[in-house]
């Protein structure tokens, strides 16, 4: 459900916000470049304006000075579990720290919301994604077998566990 947008900033000028609806085919662009199967633009809208799901953008200048989406996360509040769907950042603004901001968010929100774990499934062979969630506390939990299709590969479910008490308010993440 689309609320009042939070937004944060920081120095570079790129902000992490919830999405709006006019941000819909950037998501939907983004994602089909980046995802294999990539979610329709109808999936992403239900992750938009569902009930339980979030949806948030980091927005920041293109080298023509245009505002636009940069990466975005999905991800679900499901009474104290929280679990990652989806996380992306165009190719060319990675390594940034446009991804960690958007976790930081991300956790800071579903703290917020009294979750207390948040799960999530990354392929196995994406070591900058795994690396980028074990600098958060993330542990691998189980493996899933043949999960990922195109190319056929395991999924690793890591799990981030008791935020309420290992992150305090005044953690920076």
């Amino acid at each position: 459900m689309i609320q009042q947008r939070q937004e944060i900033s920081d120095a570079s000028g790129i902000r992490i916000q919830e999405a709006g609806k006019e941000q819909l085919p950037e998501i939907a662009e983004l994602e089909a470049d980046i995802f294999q199967p990539p979610w329709n633009e109808q999936m992403i809208s239900a992750s938009l304006y569902g009930t339980n799901d979030m949806v948030f953008t980091a927005v920041g200048a293109s080298p023509s000075g245009k505002k636009q989406v940069l990466g975005y996360c999905i991800f679900a509040i499901h009474c104290e579990d929280c679990e990652l769907y989806r996380i992306a950042v165009r190719p060319d603004y990675r390594g940034r720290g446009i991804a960690k901001a958007m976790m930081t968010q991300m956790i800071k929100y579903c703290k917020e919301k009294q979750g207390e774990n948040i799960l999530l499934e990354v392929r196995s062979s994406n070591q900058t994604a795994a690396a980028l969630y074990e600098s958060f506390g993330f542990e691998e939990i189980a493996r899933r077998k043949g999960y990922y299709r195109e190319p056929q590969e395991d999924a690793r479910i890591m799990k981030l566990a008791n935020i309420s008490t290992r992150i305090p308010d005044e953690h920076p993440i």
